[in-house]
């Protein structure tokens, strides 16, 4: 059975290190996580959206974007690697801390803290099932253990004329 987290063993993945461990790497990489989205998010808003009519209004929606989300993905990362160490345990609350902190930077972003603690209180709930999902290997996909052998194109296999095909391969019966 493979699990969701299994996909592409070569990827480097914040759940396969210890919490605590290679503090720099996983900020980095969440950070350019972060970024990517941004920048993603930032181009949909200028071509969709907004429609700045100079490349700088450009810039400014991109820097509207692309500065948080690159924020939110460093912190998940450095809190997550922070509590870890002062907690000296690898678990699911090391996450929950992480998303916590980094989804109050969209309280900051919007200049509201009820914005700050539900999107942390989201966040960090989310980030806490996926890390217990990976330590007890949860199928988060469907698998093709145990499929029937009717089913989808396989209704050459039925036959319900006069005559059936012999699973032998004699054709005069």
């Amino acid at each position: 059975m493979t699990s969701f987290y299994e996909l592409d063993p070569d990827a480097y993945s914040i759940y396969k290190v210890p919490d605590g461990e290679d503090t720099t790497t996983k900020t980095a990489l969440m950070a350019g996580y972060g970024a990517f989205t941004g920048t993603v998010f930032a181009l949909y808003d200028v071509i969709g959206y907004t429609k700045p009519s100079t490349p700088l209004g450009a810039l400014r929606r991109l820097n509207h974007w692309v500065v948080p989300l690159a924020s939110v993905g460093a912190a998940y990362a450095a809190t997550t690697s922070i509590v870890a160490r002062v907690r000296n345990k690898d678990d699911q609350f090391n996450h929950f801390w992480g998303g916590f902190i980094s989804g109050s930077i969209f309280g900051l972003k919007y200049k509201s803290l009820p914005v700050g603690f539900n999107m942390g209180l989201a966040i960090g709930l989310t980030t806490m099932l996926l890390k217990r999902a990976y330590m007890e290997n949860w199928r988060l996909r469907a698998s093709s253990e145990g499929r029937k052998s009717f089913g989808h194109f396989h209704h050459y296999d039925r036959g319900y004329g006069i005559t059936r095909p012999n699973p032998e391969g004699d054709p005069n019966i």
